[in-house]
């Protein structure tokens, strides 16, 4: 630690005094670093104080891989995976768990695979915009290269285009596909945190992953692992077993109708819009049926449909976000195995009714 005055009066019969301190945890004092330069205050009367703090490692991830709709890239994807698919739909359908498992993982493979060969990888920064594409990329290189002004010109042109093309297709997309103009309002979009705020929980700050985990994992799953008394559906009356039906592929397509394709994926990359264009084609929807109806009849819920991504997402209007219950955990699963589930869904309320 360095000492010394950090208060430098004017008056040059006042001695110079310390007045200005640093609170550092005593657990730190050994491996923080403070030190005072008054050769830098300029004109001031304060000295600057500079202290270097330990912080645990943390790793950001900084590029994000995806490939948008209606692009080469996504018509790539669905040839692909569709002519892989096609092939694995002529096989002999599985007969025991650890076939389906087989199956899955394959699928699973080949989603991860050809993902990775047509996925674009862009920089996230706070400067990211939604409306960039590769010719503002190009535009602004020119420019970067030549520096001069009709680049310039051009470069500003290309990202006017770029802003109208997108907004248009957003605005579109708004009113007439969702039909959800209240998108546009405020408090849907995205809530903006202190940037100087900590998450803290039990009176201790959250300093790395583990104990970030620990604390929301602390405060949603408070009833994990709970003893629970199944006695009390003794009383329940037992209702006549009824025969299952097989699943159809009428309620494959309903299933898959009603899903939004703007939804999040899960973990495979794989979303709702992807899924649809896939079924249009028969030996792939035959492939999906034939998993579907296993599942039910080997009583087998497969490992990749409880694969999950958890993503936290602030409350609006919160006055602090320094607790774990400012929070809102989502969990995106993979949608093939969501599609098995509201195909379920619909045939159990179907027959019940």
């Amino acid at each position: 630690m360095e000492e010394g005055p950090t208060h430098f009066p004017y008056n040059p019969l006042f001695k110079p005094t310390v007045i200005n301190l640093v609170y550092i945890p005593e657990e730190l004092l050994l491996r923080a670093h403070h030190h005072i330069h008054p050769d830098i205050r300029g004109m001031s009367d304060h000295a600057p104080l500079l202290s270097k703090l330990p912080t645990p490692d943390f790793k950001l991830m900084k590029y994000k891989s995806y490939i948008k709709p209606d692009t080469p890239a996504y018509t790539s994807w669905i040839k692909d995976v569709s002519e892989v698919l096609a092939i694995l739909g002529d096989s002999v359908p599985p007969g025991s768990p650890e076939e389906i498992d087989e199956v899955v993982q394959t699928m699973s493979m080949i989603f991860s695979k050809v993902w990775d060969t047509h996925a674009d990888s862009v920089d996230v920064t706070h400067n990211s915009k939604e409306w960039w594409n590769g010719s503002c990329t190009k535009a602004l290189a020119t420019y970067q290269s030549s520096r001069l002004q009709e680049d310039w010109a051009e470069f500003c042109h290309t990202t006017r285009v770029a802003k109208q093309s997108f907004f248009n297709c957003q605005i579109q997309d708004i009113s007439v596909k969702k039909a959800r103009p209240w998108d546009l309002v405020s408090w849907v979009k995205q809530c903006q945190l202190p940037s100087y705020e900590a998450i803290s929980f039990r009176g201790q700050p959250c300093n790395d992953m583990d104990s970030l985990w620990g604390a929301l994992n602390g405060t949603y799953n408070t009833a994990n692992g709970r003893p629970v008394d199944l006695s009390i559906l003794d009383a329940v009356p037992s209702l006549p077993i009824w025969e299952w039906k097989l699943f159809s592929m009428l309620e494959l397509t309903q299933a898959l109708h009603v899903c939004s394709s703007t939804l999040a994926p899960g973990p495979d990359h794989v979303t709702w819009g992807m899924l649809k264009t896939l079924v249009a084609n028969p030996c792939i929807a035959s492939l999906f049926l034939g998993l579907a109806e296993a599942c039910i009849q080997l009583s087998h819920w497969l490992t990749q449909f409880k694969e999950s991504l958890s993503v936290i997402i602030p409350k609006p209007g919160k006055p602090s976000y320094s607790t774990p219950k400012s929070f809102q955990p989502i969990v995106l699963l993979n949608t093939l195995g969501k599609l098995v589930e509201k195909m379920l869904s619909c045939c159990m309320q179907y027959n019940r009714v």
